[in-house]
Order: C-alpha cells, then structure tokens, then sequence
C-alpha cells in the first residue's frame, strides 16, 4: 500500500517498488497549504475517473477529466482517501487504504496543525 504521510510541510504519497512500475512514477507530493479538503470514497468515483494519461494497470497512475488531472492508486475492493488540493499539477490524489479511515483523520489533524503554525 502506499504510504500517505504529511511532514516538513508536504504532503507525500509514496509508492512501493512494484507500486512504482504500475503508477510510472515513484512518489506525488504538495505542500500542506494546498490541501483543500480529504474525504473517504468507499468506491462511489471509480468508474468516474476520467482518461488514463500515465500508468500500466487500470485505476492507477495521471487521469485527466475535463480540465482536471488527478493522480490514482486504487486497488480494487478497498476505500480510497480522495485528497483536494490547489496545485498548478494535480487536482486530486486519489489513494486506496485499508484503514482510510483512520489515515484521513490523522491527515486532517497534521494539516490543520501546519496551517495553525
């Protein structure tokens, strides 16, 4: 699973190494200041993700939908953390997690704790 981490100001999804080859890419991050909301999707946005621009399996690596790219690694049978941000790159990271649950509240309290500083 992809490791979903806020430090030093960043926010980081960082991919194993078999995650890497089915996404093309190693690691997606922004800074914490751009990050507008994370929820939880339990599977509603995944036949809605748009064109496949990069990556080697299906629901993972850039899709495009209308003016709007979001970077995906969504494994089947497992809630997604759907993270909003404001960067000139990416729209959205979509990341499928066992334990989304837990991971976006622990998000939502590094964030509002950097946005605080």
């Amino acid at each position: 699973m992809p490791k979903v981490y806020a430090h030093d100001g960043l926010l980081t999804v960082e991919l194993g190494a078999g995650e890497r080859f089915k996404a093309g890419r190693r690691q997606v991050s922004v800074e914490l200041w751009r990050v507008r909301f994370i929820l939880v999707d339990e599977g509603d946005r995944r036949d809605k993700l748009g064109t496949q621009q990069e990556g080697r399996t299906s629901h993972t690596g850039a899709f495009m939908r209308r003016g709007e790219r979001s970077f995906v690694f969504w494994p089947k049978k497992t809630p997604a953390l759907v993270i909003q941000v404001l960067d000139p790159m990416w729209n959205e990271f979509i990341i499928g997690d066992e334990n989304a649950k837990e991971t976006a509240s622990a998000l939502r309290l590094e964030i509002a704790k950097a946005k605080a500083e």
